[in-house]
């Protein structure tokens, strides 16, 4: 699946290493913007809702466990994929905060470059399966109008039919008055 279109937010205190990680990100054909710190980081994920975030994890005042924690109680960027792009050999611990991957920075670009088209590939997945489920409930509503009105026609059909019950039943009761 292609990056086109998919906006990354790469956070690093360490200006060098958020500069060359968005560089590389380019040469992956994804669009990129920079933070240098995780504060600044939040602010410009609320104000630019990107695709996933790649973000250090040491950084003075908040940490990137911190931001994580965050993003993850943020109603507005809750579902965004966080990747701890990292020297902390301590993915656990990135797991337990709420990011999704954990890549030491020591990793080789290509296995970046294929970890981060596997976040981009389940992101559009999952708007096709959004799709899919809107889909499946536009079609319960129209099934459900639908057994409405054959209820309603079900209705309509009994009171009909009695009323031909109480004719047939006033018939019987004139003949068998003449005879």
């Amino acid at each position: 699946m292609s990056p086109e279109g998919s906006h990354v937010l790469v956070i690093d205190d360490n200006q060098d290493a958020a500069r060359v990680m968005a560089l590389l990100l380019k040469t992956f054909g994804y669009e990129t913007r920079v933070a240098f710190s995780a504060e600044q980081g939040l602010s410009s994920a609320r104000s630019s809702k990107p695709k996933f975030i790649v973000s250090d994890i040491g950084m003075p005042g908040m940490t990137g466990y911190d931001l994580a924690r965050i993003i993850r109680l943020d109603e507005n960027l809750r579902f965004i994929p966080l990747v701890a792009f990292t020297a902390y050999s301590e993915p656990e611990e990135a797991f337990a905060a709420g990011f999704d991957e954990h890549i030491l920075k020591t990793t080789e670009p290509l296995l970046i470059k294929e970890i981060l088209a596997k976040i981009v590939t389940m992101d559009k997945r999952l708007e096709q399966s959004e799709g899919l489920i809107q889909k499946q409930v536009e079609v319960i509503s129209e099934a459900r109008d639908v057994m409405k009105e054959v209820r309603k026609d079900v209705q309509e059909m009994r009171e009909e039919l009695k009323e031909v019950k109480e004719d047939v039943s006033q018939i019987k009761n004139e003949i068998k008055a003449k005879d």
